[in-house]
């Protein structure tokens, strides 16, 4: 346990937040310091006893924007500076003052504030791509549409690749919308593929390329390193898996596509199952291919076609998803969690690193 919080800590450190002029703000720690209240405003005094104003950032890297003139700590909207462009630079302050980072809902409307780099908590406008993805913004930041493809991911593999753009050439028509490509994908393997007689589990693997190219798996917002691509390779090759195949084969050619794709599992008839999830439209939704191709009367049904989480589980032989790998990477995991239910809960180890992380770190959230 010590050695990974050491390892989150190391990463957290890496990627801490850098205010875009950090340098002309000020930036004392908490021990020099003493947050006071006056008339319900609260204000941050130096070690003189002198009221701070402009930026400051706390010991835990939590970022706060401190009237320039009274030194009143702000929260909701604040403007400060222009861009090189002249537009009005705006961040987002939460009710205990920390600036809010990452995607935000905000009086109905969905925005994204920067999160790294010199344009932490900057407010997004105009076309912006985030985790590779392509989302357009107004000139007052509300989220305006979007494309759910970024740049395509492959395995590395010589000859699954080749496997993959052949089934795409196959099924993918210049003239298709998102959501036909990717009930494309999803009616191919219903047709393709058929459930049961793991070879894996017999001990037997198909011979297969292991010299492949790990440059590509090292982006953190859309690593694959929980990916079996030896599973897929299997199942393309034998037509048959169980739902971890249809899970691999669906991802690999969704990836390939330039659609960002994980796993989760849960449990669904009483036993244990995996399904696939997709980004889309700003959220995960929820692709089960195999059960979906599962009736076994040569028809295909979609109730577990890009479904909510929601929907989804309250299906009735469906007992319950755990939603809390959809990146397999823990910092991103937190945000993840906390995006999609605005709180820290997970089993107990995650959880305690997210307290360990909401304690120590601020995740500007």
């Amino acid at each position: 346990m010590k050695k990974l919080l050491s390892m989150v800590m190391a990463l957290l450190m890496c990627a801490s937040v850098v205010n875009p002029v950090a340098a002309t703000y000020r930036a004392a720690e908490d021990e020099e310091t003493n947050w006071v209240q006056e008339n319900e405003t609260w204000y941050v005094l130096d070690e003189a006893g002198n009221k701070m104003t402009g930026w400051y950032r706390d010991a835990k890297l939590c970022w706060y924007y401190l009237d320039y003139t009274t030194g009143a700590m702000k929260t909701g909207w604040a403007a400060d500076g222009k861009d090189a462009n002249g537009n009005v630079k705006w961040y987002y302050f939460g009710d205990n003052g920390i600036m809010k980072t990452g995607w935000q809902n905000i009086g109905g409307s969905r925005y994204y504030f920067y999160d790294s780099g010199d344009e932490a908590g900057l407010m997004a406008i105009g076309t912006v791509e985030i985790d590779g993805l392509r989302y357009n913004f107004s000139n007052t930041g509300e989220l305006i549409g979007q494309s759910n493809k970024g740049e395509p991911i492959y395995s590395g593999h010589i000859e699954l690749d080749e496997m993959v753009s052949e089934i795409l050439s196959e099924i993918i028509k210049p003239e298709m919308s998102e959501e036909e490509e990717i009930k494309a994908i999803h009616d191919w393997i219903c047709n393709y593929l058929s459930y049961g007689g793991i070879t894996i589990s017999n001990g037997y693997r198909h011979e297969f390329d292991e010299d492949f190219d790990e440059s590509i798996q090292v982006d953190i917002n859309r690593t694959k390193e929980h990916m079996d691509y030896h599973h897929a390779y299997d199942a393309l090759i034998d037509k048959h898996g169980v739902c971890n195949d249809y899970v691999d084969v669906f991802n690999i050619l969704a990836d390939a596509l330039g659609y960002k794709t994980s796993s989760v599992s849960g449990r669904y008839t009483g036993n244990g199952h995996i399904v696939s999830v997709i980004w889309w439209n700003n959220e995960w939704k929820i692709i089960d291919v195999q059960a979906d191709d599962y009736k076994g009367d040569g028809t295909i049904s979609y109730f577990g076609f890009l479904v909510s989480p929601e929907d989804y589980t309250n299906f009735e032989p469906v007992s319950y998803f755990d939603f809390k790998n959809p990146e397999n990477d823990l910092i991103q995991n937190i945000r993840y969690y906390f995006e999609q239910y605005q709180e820290y809960g997970w089993g107990n180890t995650v959880e305690e690193i997210a307290e360990y992380l909401l304690n120590n770190f601020c995740l500007n959230k």
